[in-house]
């Protein structure tokens, strides 16, 4: 072999020698991150959200500990929600009942982002009305919004076109949250999702 051909030999040697080692480098260097999407994806709530301390639709003191313990559904909006909300709500009581039919796992939350005129009152008759499973979460205006603002929830306040002097409504997300019994996000249903997705869903959280 002529000493030009062996120089190559010896350099090509050598590059690939490199490209391992700042291949592994480069490997531990990089911090692992969740999976995205579904039910893979694991997220604490203390990254995810922010301690909250609001009241229920009951009127009762609730804070971030009533979702961990039980694996929970959490959907964010408002009684005047004309179509969105009471179709989510209506779907999570039979997602629930279709998944934990005997009642004594799941749990769902549902948070208003128009404090201004959900009164807990106002959110009891609402619930209620679909299932005596959810739980409204209602308060002060800033409280509120902030656990919503926690949760990276868009909302925003829309007045009517035609009288926006007296009525609004509220866009926001339409997501179903999933939060585990350890109190760690677990992915979404997203709005309109068909039913035997979101039970499976469901079963995966339990």
């Amino acid at each position: 072999m002529s000493r030009r051909i062996l120089l190559v030999v010896l350099w090509s040697l050598v590059a690939a020698a490199l490209l391992v080692v700042v291949g592994l480098w480069m490997w531990k260097s990089t911090p692992a991150t969740p999976p995205r999407g579904g039910t893979g994806q694991s997220v604490e709530i203390a990254n995810f959200g922010a301690p909250f301390s609001l009241v229920d639709h009951n009127g009762d003191a609730i804070t971030q500990a009533a979702i961990a313990g039980r694996p929970s559904l959490v959907f964010f909006g408002f009684t005047h929600c004309p179509e969105v909300c009471p179709t989510t709500l209506f779907d999570v009581n039979r997602w629930m009942d279709a998944a934990d039919p005997d009642q004594d796992e799941l749990q769902a939350f549902f948070v208003t982002v128009d404090p201004e005129r959900d009164t807990p009152e106002l959110m009891a008759s609402y619930v209620t009305a679909f299932s005596e499973r959810i739980t409204g979460i209602t308060g002060p205006v800033d409280g509120v919004l902030a656990m919503a603002d926690a949760w990276k929830v868009f909302y925003e306040k829309q007045p009517y076109s035609d009288d926006p002097a007296h009525g609004y409504n509220m866009n926001h997300t339409a997501s179903v949250f999933l939060i585990d019994a350890q109190g760690s996000f677990r992915g979404t249903i997203s709005y309109g999702a068909p039913d035997q997705l979101a039970v499976e869903k469901l079963q995966v959280l339990m």
